[in-house]
């Protein structure tokens, strides 16, 4: 339910004094909702690298995800094509938090990265890790694949996180 006290209503009423301002003003606005951004400096390999793989992690809803690379062509093309409206930036596959994070585990275990076992995690969940034990965040890219760019970089997790790993750079990961 959206009520005027959750970040979703604020959200939306923030975008929507974003487009009467534009409106009053006459400038082309593209608003651009950002799943969960990842890239060379933070993902799910760098999280478990940094805590470890805990049992929190084999939780978690379904949530779509975008690589920083396929943000930044969506806006480049918006601002190329003086595109308006809103925008969903996200990849084409939504998946658990759970799957991401073992995919993560196997390349970070693939080039010999020794990840931390469930048991040797010490840190307490934090009040976010809590929250995305149950959340559900799935939206369309259709707009964004029509109106701005038809062929993602890193269409999955998969892609992203792979590329991740071929084009690390120190010092992250202790090399």
């Amino acid at each position: 339910k959206c009520t005027d006290e959750t970040s979703a209503f604020r959200y939306v009423a923030y975008e929507e004094e974003w487009k009467q301002l534009g409106e009053n003003c006459g400038w082309n606005l593209a608003i651009f909702r950002c799943s969960g951004l990842y890239g060379a400096t933070r993902s799910a390999l760098h999280t478990i690298w940094k805590r470890g793989y805990s049992k929190l992690q084999e939780h978690g809803g379904i949530t779509n995800r975008i690589h920083e690379t396929d943000v930044a062509r969506s806006i480049t093309s918006a601002m190329n094509q003086s595109s308006c409206g809103v925008f969903n930036l996200s990849d084409d596959l939504p998946e658990r938090r759970s799957v991401v994070n073992r995919f993560a585990v196997n390349l970070l275990e693939s080039i010999g990265v020794e990840v931390s076992s469930p048991s040797k995690t010490t840190s307490p969940p934090s009040k976010r890790s809590k929250r995305r034990m149950s959340d559900v965040k799935l939206v369309s890219n259709h707009r964004m694949k029509t109106c701005l760019i038809n062929e993602l970089q890193f269409p999955t997790y998969r892609e992203g996180l792979s590329s991740i790993v071929q084009n690390r750079k120190c010092p992250w990961w202790g090399c």
